[in-house]
């Protein structure tokens, strides 16, 4: 069985199957919590907390889990590399064209591009960075624009502070039968979630973490009338697991003793379990705390009738002057089928 070409925030990973695909164990170990000094960012250089320079490249050990209705899972490791392409800067505003180096793509012997993947097009994204924030602004391999562009980070948004709107562009996940990325309408929540310290294989690093979680509809394009029943059952008191913590990593550090991801706290960032959410599970129906008997009937004949919808929570770590450090990424489809993506930073060369 083949899951959908997935097109994460962040960039696109190749169509997995269950079945045949190459795999490794992570290497991942949790390390001992160092003190670093939380990030200020009325205080940091705004240009700089996603340096954007061509060549400068990051590269990741990246884990993608996925998980279908009957229990039947998949983990796919291999290390891949983001690296900077093209550069425009304008006004103020720079624009950049990153690629996405796979470790398969790469000639063990000379660290280069095989002649198959030179002859492909490469999986890449869009990004602008100004002094509001950073942004994509197309993914795909046919770089699809965002309209509007995607928050990333919001220098002026603060801690807990949401922002919500609608825009068009590739969804997170595409089709299983042409492998191709749609267009579509989307919900789009973004969160700053608050100062993170994490843990890598280039020492700790302070960052700043937000939420991005996209919502849209199953079938159709009626993102109207999804938002419209997402807000009742907030208004119904509905706990909304997947804007306070759905797809936010779970991972405290070797010896830290906090768990990382909560909204509104700060702690080192590190793998314990993973969050559940209610508004993710797209097909079940929502719930609060723990109703009984005649109240839980009453309550769920109440609430409102939630159209199938697939949610994707994506959570980004930045530490200035470095880059993104840590990515998660949950994709929930009214199937029931489950794609956790992360990505750990492992090393990176950013170009004087």
């Amino acid at each position: 069985m083949t899951i959908a070409r997935l097109a994460s925030p962040l960039f696109v990973v190749v169509a997995l199957g269950l079945v045949g695909c190459g795999n490794r164990s992570s290497g991942y170990t949790p390390k001992p919590a160092e003190e670093v000094k939380p990030v200020d960012l009325a205080s940091v250089d705004k240009a700089n907390v996603f340096p954007l320079k061509e060549g400068n490249s990051w590269t990741f050990e990246s884990q993608v889990a996925i998980t279908l209705p009957n229990g039947q899972s998949q983990t796919n490791t291999e290390d891949i590399t983001l690296r900077v392409e093209r550069i425009a800067t304008d006004g103020g505003e720079t624009r950049a064209e990153i690629h996405v180096i796979r470790e398969a793509d790469l000639d063990p012997e000379t660290g280069q591009l095989t002649e198959a993947a030179s002859q492909q097009k490469a999986d890449r994204s869009g990004w602008m960075v100004n002094s509001e924030g950073i942004y994509q602004t197309a993914g795909s391999r046919d770089l699809l624009n965002y309209s509007p562009a995607l928050p990333s980070l919001l220098f002026a948004l603060k801690q807990g502070e949401e922002q919500e709107f609608v825009t068009t562009g590739p969804l997170p996940a595409g089709s299983a039968d042409n492998n191709t990325i749609p267009v579509r309408r989307m919900i789009v929540r973004h969160t700053a979630l608050g100062p993170q310290q994490v843990d890598t294989e280039r020492g700790t690093l302070p960052a700043f973490s937000t939420q991005t979680i996209l919502l849209y509809p199953a079938q159709g394009d009626d993102v109207e009338a999804l938002g419209a029943a997402l807000a009742k059952l907030r208004e119904a008191g509905v706990t909304d697991v997947t804007s306070a913590a759905s797809g936010t990593p779970t991972e405290p550090a070797s010896g830290s003793g906090e768990a990382e991801g909560t909204e509104g706290t700060s702690g080192t960032e590190g793998t314990t379990g993973e969050a559940t959410s209610t508004e993710s599970s797209s097909n079940d129906s929502a719930s609060t705390e723990a109703p009984s008997g005649d109240s839980a009937t009453a309550l769920s004949s109440s609430l409102p009738t939630v159209p199938p919808f697939v949610a994707s929570t994506s959570t980004v770590f930045w530490s200035p002057g470095v880059g993104m450090v840590r990515f998660r990424q949950v994709v929930v489809q009214p199937s029931g089928i489950r794609i956790v993506q992360t990505l750990r930073l492992k090393d990176y060369d950013l170009k004087s």
